[in-house]
C-alpha cells in the first residue's frame, strides 16, 4: 500500500487540525511513495533521494514512518514527509509528472482512481507485487523496475532528468473495468501459484 494509505481518501478531521500546523502545500514535479519491510523501504527511500538530487527539479519523498517526527526534512530539492497526511499525499500525486511508488494492489487502485500513472518498484520478495507491476507495464504501458534499477534512472534519459511517465503506443492507461481486471489478476495469480 501507499505510504500514509488512502492516496484517494480524504483527510479526516484529526488529519485537517495536523495539517494546518505544516508548511503551506507545495508544488512537486517528482514524487515518491516509499514503503515496504527493512531493509527494502530504506533502499527504496535513499535511491529516490539519489535520483531526485541529480534531477534537480522540486522532489517529494513520503517515506511512511508514523512514528517519526512530524516535521519535513529538506535536503536541496527533496522535501522528505515521514507522516504524510492523506491530502498532502492526494495534492502530490495529482500535480506530479513522475511518480513513483510499489505496485502493490491498493497503490494501483489508489493511482487508477486518480487517473494517475506511476513509474513501479516492486518490493524484492513480493511475488504478488511483481506479477501486479508486469501486468501493468504489458497491459496499461507503466513502466517498472526493480529496487536496483531505480537509482540509475536519470541517467537513461539524455537530459539527465528522470522521463515523465510515457505509456506504449496504442494501450490505454487504465483498467476500463477495474471490478473485472481484479477477478482475472486473481484467478490467474491463483492457478500459477497452486
Amino acid at each position: 500500500a501507499t505510504a500514509g494509505a488512502g492516496a484517494g481518501a480524504g483527510a479526516g478531521p484529526e488529519e485537517a487540525a495536523g495539517a494546518g500546523a505544516r508548511a503551506v502545500e507545495r508544488k512537486y514535479t517528482l514524487v515518491a511513495s516509499v514503503s515496504g519491510p527493512a531493509p527494502h523501504r530504506g533502499n527504496m527511500e535513499a535511491a529516490a533521494r539519489s535520483i531526485f538530487l541529480r534531477d534537480g527539479r522540486p522532489a517529494v519523498i513520503f517515506a511512511g514512518q508514523p512514528s517519526a517526527p512530524p516535521e519535513e526534512q529538506v535536503e536541496q530539492n527533496v522535501t522528505t514527509i515521514y507522516n504524510p497526511s492523506s491530502r498532502q499525499i492526494r495534492a502530490a500525486f495529482l500535480e506530479a509528472e513522475v511518480l513513483i511508488c510499489r505496485s502493490g494492489y491498493t497503490t494501483l487502485m489508489d493511482l487508477t482512481a486518480l487517473g494517475k500513472t506511476a513509474i513501479l518498484v516492486p518490493t524484492p520478495g513480493q511475488p504478488e507485487q511483481l506479477a501486479l507491476a508486469k501486468r501493468w507495464s504489458s497491459e496499461f504501458g507503466w513502466r517498472n523496475m526493480s529496487q536496483t534499477e531505480l537509482s540509475s534512472l536519470p541517467e537513461q534519459a539524455s537530459s539527465g532528468r528522470i522521463p515523465a511517465q510515457l505509456k506504449h503506443p496504442g494501450k490505454l492507461a487504465f483498467p476500463t473495468d477495474a471490478h473485472d481486471v481484479r477477478l482475472n489478476f486473481l484467478q490467474e495469480f491463483l492457478h500459477q501459484t497452486a
